[in-house]
């Protein structure tokens, strides 16, 4: 049985796709149990009562915020990097790390051995390029992203990807280098995964994107667009009423539709 992960701040644009995320594991029957929500709290604050409501749902664990962010994304890692320090048998524990604005379709079929499983990120995350900021060694092949699904990681792991995730923002910053700053801590997690594990594109993390029609073999739904349907345009209020006027056949057409449940149903 495969646990789910995936770490986010309190804020109402996460909650909504939390939400949304919820309705698609619940009709999978995943149980509470193998739901696991990490959530970043700013310092001082407590819990919202919105977030607090989804523990009959998921198992959430809240951690403080340390300093000021230059570079946000880079808090994922660092909610990792707490729980596996608050929890260090996940060492020995498989997750299947995905994002809150996302569905999934089925679970997938993964083994439990030692290597890692990943999404096809080729599309997204280049390679070859910019590892010489960290000091890595270039890279070639396919590059794998977004979703992965192993074991074998500890504190150190992920303390080390959230530091080196905000030197290479800074660093491209500086350069004004012409690609996607935000996926820094994406790029961080491949180059300490082929240093540290067996990577493995596999088939069962194939995902739809929110651009066209569905990928049938897709188990996953990411919403990686903003051509029709813009997340950050609900930063404080759901989109829970949205008119979904999408092709029925396009995978976008499922996520908004998801998105009406969710505002149903929570």
């Amino acid at each position: 049985m495969i646990n789910y992960i995936c770490a986010q701040p309190d804020m109402p644009l996460f909650i909504w796709q939390l939400k949304t995320l919820l309705v698609s594991l619940i009709k999978l029957k995943v149980e509470r149990e193998r739901i696991y929500f990490l959530v970043l709290l700013e310092p001082g604050c407590t819990p919202s009562l919105q977030m607090r409501k989804l523990e009959k749902y998921a198992q959430i664990f809240y951690y403080q915020e340390r300093q000021e962010r230059i570079y946000p994304a880079s808090s994922k890692p660092y909610l990792f990097g707490r729980f596996w320090e608050q929890y260090p048998e996940n060492k020995d524990k498989h997750f299947l790390f995905i994002e809150s604005d996302m569905l999934v379709y089925r679970e997938p079929a993964l083994p439990r051995d030692e290597n890692w499983y990943w999404s096809d990120a080729t599309r997204y995350l280049e390679t070859g390029m910019y590892e010489y900021m960290l000091g890595y060694r270039p890279s070639c092949g396919p590059s794998f992203g977004f979703h992965a699904y192993g074991k074998g990681a500890d504190a150190a792991f992920w303390y080390k990807i959230e530091k080196e995730s905000v030197d290479l923002f800074i660093k491209m910053n500086l350069e004004a280098t012409p690609c996607n700053r935000w996926i820094c801590e994406m790029r961080s997690w491949m180059w300490n995964s082929r240093e540290k594990f067996t990577n493995i594109i596999s088939p069962e993390l194939v995902f739809n994107d929110g651009i066209g029609p569905r990928k049938p073999s897709a188990t996953l739904y990411h919403h990686l667009s903003k051509k029709v349907f813009s997340k950050r345009d609900y930063t404080t209020e759901a989109p829970f009423n949205i008119n979904n006027n999408v092709n029925p056949n396009f995978c976008l057409f499922d996520y908004l539709e998801t998105i009406r449940t969710a505002g149903s149903l929570f």
